[in-house]
């Protein structure tokens, strides 16, 4: 469930994709994952980073994004809400990849204890075949990418993480209704185009349906803390974790099953 710190977290987050999306820095560069489903389709389910797609230099959109937190969110978030901040390129082994670039953004009240909150950009790249979309948030012109490449992208998501995220299942279980007609053919072209392997989406697809008590312990969890109150209670009563995990694995099974042109 939702606690009040998750929503004061969201709070900051609608007031960064709202300032990015109002700055030349935005142009072209479209809103996707989890917070695009919260924000601009009544996602239930919380998230805590912020994702954009970039299809220039992941590193040099990383340092024109930190040179506008520093100039313009941080100080507008200090003057609308109180509350200093603090952002910086995420570094590390585990930061230094050429797919995946990260800002981490906190936020506290100085000489408050335990007032630091944190989020995080991600700058990726996904597979997409459609031109982006132009949505709307509280006047704003949010860019984002099509709802077919958007539900897609959950799919390639389940493969090419190195450890699979439950999110990911969640949020094809929450938005199943956004495949395409054509979204099997999309998405094995997109996964033939990609770096990875037929047979290694096969092998990992057979581990996620034999680990299915452990992915349902997880999803539920996924449930109980990034949904809002009323969406856990109803999904609790009618099947959980389980129906989640069922309905997402099935979708799968489909898309998936369908033949297309494998990597020699």
């Amino acid at each position: 469930m939702i606690d009040n710190r998750i929503q004061k977290i969201e709070e900051f987050q609608k007031l960064i994709v709202k300032t990015i999306a109002t700055n030349r820095i935005g142009v072209n560069l479209p809103l996707i994952g989890g917070f695009r489903f919260r924000l601009l389709d009544n996602s239930p389910r919380f998230s805590i980073d912020i994702d954009y797609h970039c299809h220039g230099d992941l590193h040099q959109k990383q340092g024109e994004l930190l040179r506008v937190f520093q100039s313009t969110v941080l100080p507008l978030t200090k003057q609308k809400t109180g509350y200093s901040g603090s952002a910086s390129e995420k570094i590390g082994p585990d930061a230094d990849s050429p797919h995946n670039k990260v800002l981490d953004i906190a936020f506290f009240k100085e000489g408050t204890p335990y007032s630091r909150m944190e989020t995080c950009i991600d700058i990726t790249r996904i597979q997409r075949m459609d031109d982006p979309v132009a949505k709307t948030f509280e006047g704003a012109i949010i860019l984002t990418l099509s709802d077919a490449d958007m539900i897609e992208s959950k799919v390639l998501s389940l493969f090419n993480r190195i450890y699979l995220q439950e999110r990911d299942m969640v949020d094809l279980y929450l938005f199943k209704d956004k495949f395409r007609e054509d979204s099997p053919e999309r998405i094995s072209e997109k996964i033939t185009r990609s770096t990875l392997d037929w047979d290694f989406v096969k092998k990992r697809f057979k581990k996620i349906i034999g680990d299915r008590d452990y992915h349902i312990r997880n999803i539920n969890t996924i449930i109980e803390e990034q949904f809002d109150a009323i969406a856990t209670e109803n999904l609790r009563i009618g099947g959980g974790g389980a129906l989640v995990f069922d309905q997402a694995a099935g979708i799968l099974k489909i898309l998936l099953k369908l033949p297309g042109k494998r990597k020699s």
